[in-house]
């Protein structure tokens, strides 16, 4: 029995010191800013760092680059954090002197303040690409997360169902973490993943092509969306849809069949919006492209 039991315990041995043998190993370094009374970094992309740093009880962001030392300072801000960067581009919030905080956006030159509409405060926490996230509160000081849409300059809430307050503070290809706090007042983690139509549909055409998410983060829906954000006149956004399905068809994401399907409702869809128009109207090549595309289908 003994026997039994060293060699269990030998075998045992060997499995956790091969678990220990293959576990990463990392290097620390201590960050110290000269002259701060204490230092943060929040997020880094490559070598380069942000976070914030206090001295003489005055909150900054800062930027570190292995070497340098840059101050992030919003202009005439009371105070001021860095909380993500992604490239050149680094998002955080600032106190104004009116004692209320606001998000913003700074690509390296230029400083952009971000605020929920109506809300009583803004923090902007992560990026990616175009889209940044964070949390605002309303006027009765409830939390709530955000998304962030820089191509069409749009906000949209980001609730976890029945939590007391959200706040989201990463963003990856279109993934969001965050935390909540439950009726309870218990913090809890999440992650929310874009919800889609599982096909492409334009202004209630379905065209049967599957919406894909891609690389960047956005769905192929997105894109079509901003197709029709400001077009003047309905050629200009169908032509715009032409351009995206053709680099999707390049891409390998769509074959040719889906890309007229995409197109063929863009043509028959009423954007931008007219009273009078409700399918092609006088455009004989949108009649020719409808056309083209029953002989296509029906081959």
């Amino acid at each position: 029995m003994m026997k039994f039991f060293s060699t269990c315990f030998l075998i045992t041995l060997i499995c956790l010191c091969s678990v220990a043998a293959e576990a990463q190993t990392y290097d620390f370094m201590t960050l110290e800013r000269p002259a701060s009374e204490y230092i943060s970094p929040y997020d880094l992309s490559g070598n380069v760092i942000v976070g914030e740093f206090g001295d003489a009880n005055v909150q900054h962001g800062f930027l570190y680059d292995g070497i340098n030392w840059d101050t992030l300072d919003y202009p005439d801000a009371v105070r001021t954090a860095a909380y993500g960067i992604d490239g050149e581009t680094i998002v955080g919030y600032f106190m104004s002197p009116d004692d209320r905080i606001r998000g913003f956006l700074y690509d390296g030159v230029n400083w952009d303040a971000l605020d929920y509409p109506g809300a009583a405060d803004t923090f902007a926490h992560g990026i990616d690409g175009q889209k940044i996230v964070g949390a605002y509160y309303d006027q009765n000081y409830k939390a709530h997360g955000f998304v962030y849409d820089g191509a069409n300059n749009s906000f949209s809430p980001l609730d976890y169902p029945g939590a007391a307050d959200t706040f989201a503070h990463g963003i990856d290809a279109g993934k969001i973490v965050g935390v909540f706090f439950d009726e309870g007042g218990n913090p809890r983690g999440f992650q929310a993943t874009p919800r889609s139509e599982q096909t492409i549909i334009i202004d209630g055409c379905d065209s049967g092509v599957k919406n894909v998410l891609l690389v960047n983060g956005s769905l192929m829906s997105d894109l079509i969306s901003q197709c029709a954000a400001n077009p003047k006149y309905h050629w200009k956004y169908v032509m715009c849809v032409v351009g995206l399905t053709n680099s999707w068809k390049k891409a390998g994401l769509i074959s040719d069949k889906e890309k007229f399907a995409i197109q063929r409702c863009a043509a028959r869809a009423n954007i931008p919006y007219s009273p009078y128009k409700k399918t092609c109207g006088k455009y004989e090549w949108c009649k020719k492209l409808k056309k083209w595309w029953e002989n296509y289908k029906n081959r």
